[in-house]
């Protein structure tokens, strides 16, 4: 009996000094770690300097295996060869053989790659003044269960968090995130973290807010009471600050019409536009356009009285 335990303890011994004197184990590097399904990742089995290898082979859960010590892969084909989708996180290991030895290295520890797909961010409208609200949008997959959603504006840590993955903001607080002046272009990102996975999402392609400094404009008229045949001069004023594209003139209940900023009218046409045919007291306003045709708002009104003709009765 001791004889056949002797035998047992030397023979797991010896087991033990082949294994020791077995390749090294080799190292499954991915670089990068996060991908979007466009993206390529770079796998690399890396062996020890010391060991001539004749072959390496990677190899997802799946045991799929590809003869190579490096390869380049799309998130798309890392989905493919490890039957998953998106959102997922491939593991991929390795093993080599040494020159001269039919016996593979142990496989390398996991390397893992994380595919996702990157959310799409709209915003509506896309151009507003600090008063007006613009509504967020993060677009995921309808496959991916979503946790939280982010919002955040470029080259700064401001982040707005939601479960629901939109978000209505003024454009004042828009620029409270942004700290810029007061007539400025906002661009802005969303990620989303999925569900089943503790990690962010990529970053969305950038979207952009135009946030405007559009002053109301004042509208002065060179006379209040004219006949019809009189003319007057209409001047919508804007400041020299703004780069004005266009001028509206119009009649309460009327189409603006476009212009230049100053213009002169008769009464009689200053009837016409107003749907008038007799003396009427008319309320002229005035708004103008900046150069992405977005409208200001409107003057306070300026009243003009036409006076009909006189009769005389003899």
């Amino acid at each position: 009996m001791a004889g056949h335990l002797f035998l047992v303890v030397l023979l797991f011994d010896t087991f033990q000094s082949i294994k020791a004197q077995g390749p090294p184990l080799p190292r499954l590097t991915v670089s990068p770690a996060f991908i979007r399904e466009s993206d390529s990742v770079q796998l690399s089995c890396e062996t020890s300097p010391s060991v001539s290898v004749s072959q390496c082979y990677l190899f997802t859960e799946k045991r799929d295996f590809k003869p190579s010590c490096r390869q380049t892969l799309t998130g798309t084909e890392l989905l493919s060869w490890s039957d998953q989708r998106s959102p997922a996180v491939v593991n991929v290991r390795c093993f080599y053989y040494a020159i001269g030895s039919f016996s593979p290295s142990s496989d390398s520890d996991p390397g893992s790659v994380t595919v996702q797909v990157p959310p799409q961010l709209t915003v509506s409208p896309e151009v507003i003044r600090d008063t007006d609200t613009v509504q967020l949008r993060c677009h995921t997959s309808q496959s991916t269960s979503v946790s939280q959603c982010y919002f955040y504006i470029e080259e700064r840590q401001h982040l707005q968090q939601t479960t629901s993955c939109q978000q209505s903001l003024t454009g004042t607080k828009l620029l409270e995130w942004a700290g810029q002046g007061p007539t400025t272009k906002v661009n802005m990102r969303c990620i989303y973290n999925a569900v089943e996975m503790s990690i962010y999402s990529p970053y969305s392609d950038p979207v952009s807010v135009t946030l405007l400094d559009v002053p109301q404009p004042k509208l002065t008229v060179s006379s209040k009471v004219i006949r019809e045949r009189d003319s007057v001069q209409l001047s919508c004023q804007t400041p020299p600050s703004v780069s004005v594209s266009r001028c509206y003139f119009y009649t309460e209940g009327r189409d603006p019409k476009p212009s230049p900023c100053t213009r002169s009218l008769t009464g009689a046409e200053l009837l016409s536009w107003a749907g008038e045919r007799l003396s009427a007291e008319i309320k002229l306003r005035c708004h103008y356009t900046v150069e992405t045709h977005y409208p200001s708002t409107h003057s306070h009104p300026a009243p003009i009285t036409i006076l009909g003709k006189i009769v005389l009765f003899l």
